[in-house]
């Protein structure tokens, strides 16, 4: 990983999982699994994987590494697709996904 300016891994993995806790556990998915699951995507919730601007090697984005596939979710919530770094809006599109889904799309980190 290359450095970013003020980004310390060990105090952000600290304290990440309790700040995106409140985040993830608005949805009806188990709060355990879906904390293991993004927390893997994200690389322990890297902050330039969760807000940009790295992308995965399919171009995935965010918190939940969001498919583009998927980019029709954010479009019809009248959202960019730019939108998948703001976590909320990545874990609402997440959300829908698992929903229709389960975990399956996410199968490298399940």
């Amino acid at each position: 990983m290359s450095a970013l300016p003020g980004y310390d891994a060990t105090q952000w993995r600290d304290g990440a999982e309790a700040a995106f806790a409140d985040l993830i556990g608005a949805y009806p998915w188990l709060l355990g699994e879906a904390l293991d699951v993004f927390s893997c995507e994200s690389d322990n919730f890297r902050p330039d994987i969760v807000y940009g601007p790295t992308v995965g090697a399919a171009g995935e984005r965010g918190i939940a590494q969001i498919h583009p596939i998927h980019i029709d979710k954010f479009y019809r919530r009248g959202w960019a697709w730019e939108d998948a770094f703001d976590p909320a809006r990545n874990l609402a599109v997440a959300y829908e996904i698992w929903a229709d889904s389960g975990w399956g799309p996410w199968s490298g980190c399940w």
